[in-house]
């Protein structure tokens, strides 16, 4: 039987329901890594507070009530899943077994002893297999709904008449699962990504190994090839799309709904602490939602067409900047950007460039009573490099390398909100039009973003 990630909560800071544990492929590697050269850095553990600890041990004495009963429902259902019932099947029961008392181990180490780093690498092993097996999003998701149900069955019979240790325990279990959720879908992610690198590598290699009439028939070979590949790729991003929309997204509203009803009918019985329960429970099922519409925009951003045209960044600049003034009047930030500021890209995809560094910008310098953020330009030679300058908190250049990663985030989520994608959202988006973007900053001395668009982009209109 496949290995089962079993359940459990803390929330760091993002939450879902648990995730199953699934089968583990032999590459050791980390939730929260980057991957450099093949070389990975240490895991980052969690960031959790004491009531997310307890929330996840609450979680975890209600799951080892069931476990039993749920790995034998999730065990039936997996067996009638092809892909799945083949990975499992030269497993034999020992093995099954040893796995089992391992994984079980992992887990409550990380729930009671603060020690996640071999269950993060457990979890990120596992979306490096799926990516490389080829398994899409909707077969692996459709695996957490088969883990999911019996949870949310049992919960009522264990708890009875305790809603506020059954909330408890529910908010565990979405804290596990975000933890697990974000390591397999980094894996996963990053896998398909280099698997394509490799392939667009080959292709280069063949075009400068082989004599140009066999090249050319080759390398036509090849684009067919990486366009099925594309074409496949691109239709497990639209089924995780659609998984997300309607098998992630429903359940985030109902547990933020039924947190409400709970919150606004019954408040004469719950006390204080069950109230914070809830409003915590809502708070994490909303930021998922925000963390999933991220993810799916970022995705959006490799697949989205291009079509390049002349575009004044100042004017746009403005336009974001006004709607960043609308929602936060009280703010003092003065904007400083040249009449006209004149550039070749696409307007869509730069203007979610440019709305990503000035909302960075606006919040990291919310701390301060009065703010000034620039737009300007900066010359090399004969190439235009684009600035924005903000006097904020900035960052240590110790860190500057995770900058651009998704899910890479400098500072804590309390102290300034956000899902981590932003900066990854940016890189690409500058990527596609041939450039390339830096960052210079000290801690509270402001930060400096510069980047550049070279007029290459991949598809100039």
């Amino acid at each position: 039987m496949p290995n089962r990630q079993e359940p459990s909560s803390a929330e760091p800071p993002r939450r879902r329901d648990p995730a199953p544990r699934h089968p583990e492929s032999t590459t050791k590697s980390n939730s929260h890594l980057r991957l450099q050269d093949g070389a990975r850095i240490g895991p980052r553990v969690p960031s959790l507070t004491d009531e997310d600890r307890q929330s996840m041990r609450e979680y975890w004495r209600f799951y080892e009530a069931y476990r039993e009963k749920i790995q034998e429902e999730v065990m039936t259902e997996i067996r009638r899943i092809p892909v799945f019932a083949k990975l499992i099947a030269g497993i034999s029961p020992e093995q099954q077994k040893e796995e089992d008392r391992v994984s079980h181990i992992r887990q409550r180490a990380a729930i009671f002893d603060d020690a996640w780093s071999e269950y993060l690498q457990s979890a990120y092993r596992q979306g490096e297999t799926y990516a490389q097996m080829g398994i899409a999003f909707a077969d692996w998701y459709a695996l957490i709904r088969m883990f999911r149900r019996p949870l949310l069955r049992f919960l009522p019979d264990f708890y009875q008449n305790d809603p506020t240790r059954m909330k408890l325990a529910a908010q565990g279990m979405a804290t596990f699962f975000d933890i697990a959720m974000e390591a397999l879908s980094e894996a996963y992610l990053g896998t398909k990504e280099k698997l394509i690198e490799r392939q667009q590598q080959m292709i280069l290699d063949a075009e400068k190994s082989e004599a140009e009439t066999r090249r050319r028939l080759e390398l036509a070979t090849v684009q067919r090839e990486w366009a099925t590949e594309l074409e496949a790729t691109n239709k497990e991003l639209e089924a995780f799309s659609y998984s997300v929309s309607h098998d992630l997204r429903a359940p985030l509203r109902g547990i933020d709904g039924f947190s409400q009803l709970l919150l606004e009918r019954y408040e004469s019985k719950l006390d204080e602490q069950g109230k914070t329960y809830l409003n915590k429970v809502r708070n994490a099922s909303q930021r998922m939602s925000q963390l999933i519409d991220d993810i799916l925009g970022l995705s959006r951003i490799n697949r989205s067409e291009m079509t390049c045209e002349d575009v004044d960044l100042s004017a746009i600049a403005r336009r974001i900047v006004e709607d960043l003034r609308q929602r936060d009047p009280d703010r003092r930030v003065e904007f400083l950007a040249p009449d006209h500021m004149p550039a070749r890209a696409d307007p869509r995809l730069i203007y979610i460039a440019l709305e990503n560094l000035l909302g960075n910008a606006w919040k990291f310098t919310s701390k301060h009573p009065s703010a000034r953020i620039e737009l300007g330009t900066s010359r090399r030679g004969d190439q235009i490099d684009y600035f924005i300058r903000d006097d904020g908190a900035g960052f240590s250049m110790e860190y500057a390398g995770k900058l651009f990663g998704a899910f890479q985030r400098l500072h804590e989520t309390a102290e300034f909100p956000g899902s981590g994608i932003g900066l990854a959202t940016v890189q690409r988006i500058v990527a596609r039009h041939g450039g390339v973007i830096w960052a210079e900053s000290g801690v509270e001395s402001g930060a400096i973003f510069y980047f550049n668009l070279p007029g290459k982009g991949e598809v100039d209109g």
